[in-house]
């Protein structure tokens, strides 16, 4: 392997929550439906809501759809000097040598973590997890531990002990 050999790895999140973000959209559309109803004078029930609300509604409701649409996968990749992990709108890069340990685990990121996605956990540890319930720990030299998740953590975590 070259010294500029990068380990490369996407992952997606569970399909529920792609799901959830279909029923998001339908509702977005319905709160857009309901701007155009307004907007032709037929009043939505006995108190409607005013049209610059409704609207101003669906502006933050579709963005934070958007948003929550950038946190579909998650990107781990592993180059001669550090780990970097990608997810939504959140971006981490561990120097490779800020580690002092790396073991190949498992997780159950609802019990552990409360969930899949960008996590904080008690005691220092974050974790990034997509669809697995696999991937690498490491303790990093300022005490924090870090949980990368990952379908393939024999390899990345062969990878990431070549790199030290």
């Amino acid at each position: 392997m070259s010294a500029t050999a990068e380990y490369h790895e996407l992952q997606r999140l569970p399909r529920g929550f792609s799901v959830g973000l279909i029923v998001g959209w339908i509702v977005w559309a319905g709160l857009v439906l309901a701007l155009a109803i307004q907007w032709n004078g037929t009043a939505l029930g006995n108190r409607p809501i005013s049209i610059p609300a409704l609207a101003i509604l669906i502006l933050v409701y579709g963005a934070g759809l958007v948003y929550m649409a950038s946190f579909r996968t998650l990107k781990t990749v592993v180059n001669a000097e550090s780990i970097n992990v990608r997810l939504g709108g959140f971006r981490a890069i561990f120097p490779l040598k800020d580690i002092t340990e790396l073991r190949e685990t498992a997780v159950n990121p609802l019990a552990e973590y409360g969930g899949w996605g960008f996590r904080i956990a008690f005691g220092q540890r974050r974790a990034y997890i997509a669809s697995s319930r696999q991937g690498v720990s490491m303790i990093l030299r300022s005490g924090r531990s870090v949980f990368i998740g990952s379908e393939h953590q024999t390899e990345l975590a062969a990878f990431i002990r070549l790199k030290l």
